[in-house]
Formats: structure tokens, sequence, C-alpha cells
């Protein structure tokens, strides 16, 4: 998603009538994501390359990134808005009794997207050290806007001067004057081109926060396929053999023992024995200044094998653990396909979050009657009796009742899901649901009988 300063007016402007007046509670992280909880709801910071974007939706993290919930926490929000020409988004907060008053600044600039606290125009928090325009981030410096390339007359979209070339002449004003409008009620963005157009239904904020949880989602992934790499690539060295290791540290430290027994003034190279298995080598001592300094060339060599045989057998058990039970406990949902439709299961309180209210309200939501467990979220608006029985089964697997034979569960669509009035993670009401009762089964369960 390509973004420019047009938009931008469009999504401060949404952000403002959402969060205005919203006290921020914490500030949670992960990774390039940022979410500030506040009292009016998640808003999510994406400072993923390359389409960074402010969101109105749930990080699946319990991470609290503590220096900035100590710096902006408790603090309201003033206004938002962004600066003109600039893909920046300015946060103007402070206290209750208007004491503290500090910014917050997100530069939506690609390859240099950035985070930054301010008070009095300095700079007092900062996710990089460079930002756009080789501008230095010092703590305590006074904070710069990024200048504007020499000649720049098109302050929006590269390509929305072609393109208005493009349109004919006698309706090309017509255009411009659509396009230079600031009262419209809503915006539409496309895929790769950012165009300002009335909407009934989409927000500017609702795009880019459709955009946001789809970056959440590719991060996860990305993560997940670069684990099972790193288990694949470790499954193919093969076992250790720790008794051929054990060996050469033996030898090693022997050899170094040899060493120490030579006379001090003995130069050249010289040959060394393993009187144990009577294995030779040679040694070139004009590399050393004396056979003491060759000997304990030999007992680091000794201490690094050790430590390597140490390192393999920790990374073994590692592995195994992350092949057996890890995987709930790593990721904070899961996702498959079946016959094509994306099911999504929660696997912890933010999972359940973000699988539920990052999903459309015509998606189907189920979750085991009167337990504990997990959300899980069929992101299709057509729902047939056999996906149905599948999320059934795997909310019921997934969950307190898991042990039962014919547990029930109840769905509805997730327009009918709202968070509970306490605001904790996980917890919802639902209303117009309907129930099935199903055999808990797990995703290779389901999956195998396809």
């Amino acid at each position: 998603m390509k973004i420019d300063s047009f938009y931008l007016s469009y999504l401060a402007r949404d952000l403002e009538s959402s969060f205005r007046g919203a006290r921020i509670n914490a500030v949670l992280c992960e990774a390039y994501f940022y979410q500030l909880d506040t009292t009016k709801g998640p808003l999510l910071i994406s400072l993923l390359q390359s389409s960074p974007l402010i969101g109105k939706t749930f990080l699946p993290t319990d991470k609290k990134e503590r220096k900035l919930s100590q710096m902006i926490g408790n603090l309201s929000i003033d206004a938002i808005r962004n600066v003109e020409g600039d893909r920046i988004i300015v946060f103007q907060l402070s206290d209750r009794l208007k004491i503290i008053n500090r910014q917050l600044l997100v530069e939506l600039i690609p390859n240099y997207a950035t985070l930054l606290i301010l008070e009095n125009d300095n700079i007092i928090f900062s996710t990089r050290l460079i930002g756009a325009g080789k501008r230095s981030f010092v703590l305590g410096k006074r904070y710069l806007f990024p200048p504007k390339p020499e000649g720049a007359t098109n302050l929006y979209h590269p390509l929305r001067k072609e393109i208005i070339e493009k349109v004919p002449e006698h309706a090309r004003h017509f255009l411009e004057k659509h396009l230079s409008r600031r009262d419209l009620p809503h915006m539409v963005v496309a895929r790769e081109l950012a165009w300002p157009t009335p909407s009934a239904t989409t927000t500017a904020l609702d795009l880019a926060s459709t955009e946001v949880s789809r970056q959440i989602e590719s991060y996860y992934e990305n993560i997940e396929r670069k684990n099972a790499r790193k288990v694949t690539q470790w499954e193919q060295r093969g076992p250790i053999d720790k008794q051929e290791i054990e060996e050469r540290v033996g030898k090693l430290k022997r050899w170094g023992q040899v060493l120490l027994s030579l006379p001090l003034d003995t130069k050249g190279e010289v040959l060394i024995k393993d009187w144990v298995t009577g294995e030779e080598t040679s040694v070139n001592l004009s590399q050393f200044h004396t056979p003491v300094e060759a000997a304990k060339s030999f007992f680091e060599k000794a201490k690094k094998t050790e430590k390597q045989l140490l390192n393999g057998e920790t990374k073994k058990a590692r592995f195994a653990r992350k092949e057996t039970s890890a995987k709930a406990q790593r990721y904070p949902y899961r996702r498959i396909l079946y016959d094509d439709v994306p099911i999504y299961i929660g696997l912890s309180a933010s999972g359940n979050d973000f699988v539920t209210f990052s999903s459309a309200p015509e998606h189907w939501w189920f979750h085991v009657k009167e337990g504990t467990g997990s959300h899980v979220v069929v992101r299709t608006s057509f729902l047939t009796d056999d996906i149905a029985q599948v999320a059934a089964k795997l909310a019921a697997f997934h969950s307190s009742k898991s042990a039962e034979n014919k547990v029930e569960v109840v769905y509805t669509q997730i327009k009918n899901v709202t968070r509970h009035p306490k605001n904790k993670k996980g917890l919802v009401l639902y209303k117009n649901f309907q129930t099935i009762v199903v055999e808990p089964a797990s995703e290779e369960t389901v999956l195998g009988t396809t």
C-alpha cells in the first residue's frame, strides 16, 4: 500500500475522531509493532517496511514496552494531525492537569519509519538513530522535520501528476477540484495507489487497520517459517557423536601437557605424541614465543570443543521441545486452510483478541459453551455445514472440555461479538448464536480427513 500526504490527512482525521480524549494505559511492543492500549481501544503503529501505517487493531502479544509505558502512560490524546507535505502523524499528549505536555511523532516514511517522543520539541525517545534526510535522532537534541526534496512540486503520490495528465482536458479541472477537497466523509485506498473517494462504508482508518492486521500476520508467518527451517537444518546435521568429541578433547589436553614438558628454549618444528592413543602431530614452535604458549593454544582448543559439545546438546534439547509442545506457547494464534477456507485459532488471550477483532463482521466465530478456550474464526461469509463442523471440533479441542466425548460449541458472526465491559483480553460477549455438538479434534486430525 503506497500512501501520500493527502491520504494521511484523512487517516489523521479518522484517528482523531476515534481516539481524541483517550487515555493511554500502556504500550505493548513486538518487533516493528507498537500498540497504544487506550481507554478507547487499541491503536497500533506499524513500522514494518516498506509500508509503515497506523491502524485500529490488536497486537497479539502481552509484552510491555516499559520505557514508552513510563513516558506516555496515563497521558491523554488531546489532538492528532498530520504534517502537510511530510508522511508524519503527530499525537499531542498531556496529563489530566495539563502539567506534562509531550508529542508522539510517527514518521511513516518507507525505509526510515520511526516512532519518537518529544518534550519541549526535544527528542526523549526514538526507535531509530538515523531518519530520512540523514537526520540524527540524538536524545536531548531538538527535533527537525525532514527537508523537502529540492524542486519537488508534487507533495502527494509520485504518480498523481502523470495520471491527472492522462485525464481528458475537459474533465481534468473537475478531478483536480475533487482531489483538493477536505470535506469528504470517507475515502478508499487502492492496493497500490492511494486515491480519495467518498464511500459510505469504509474509512481511511478501516483500510489502514486491515493492512496493519495483514502485516502482523505476515510477520508471524515469517517467524514460523524461519524456525521451521532451523529445525530442518538441525535435523539434517544428524546426531552428535558425544564420544568422538570427548576423545578429541582428551587428546588436545594431552598434547598440551606434552608441550609443557619441553624445555623453554625449544625452537622449530617438533613432533609430539599422545601417550594414550599413540597419535602424533607436528607443532611449529616458531609461531609461539615458548612451548608454554603453544600448550595454551591446545588447551583453548580443547575448551572450545567442550563448549561446542555443550551448545550442541542444548540446541538438540531446545529443538526437541519445539517439535513437541512449544508451538502453542510461542505463537499467539494458528492459521490453517480447510477446503481453501482460512480458519484462525487463538492460542493465548492476546491471540484470541487478534483473531476475533481483526476479522470482518461477516466472518464466523466459534467458542466452547460454558467453558474456557480458544476463539476459532472462520474467515468466510458463506459457512457450510462441513466447515462449521471442523471449526467447532477445533474450538472443542482447544478448550477446557477437550477430554469430553461430546462438547457443545456456540457460533455466530463476528458482528454479534463484543468486548467484555471489563476490557480484559480474551473476554467477550456474544448474541444471536447457534449451538452445535461435536467431538473434539486437533488440527492434524481434521486436516488428515480432507
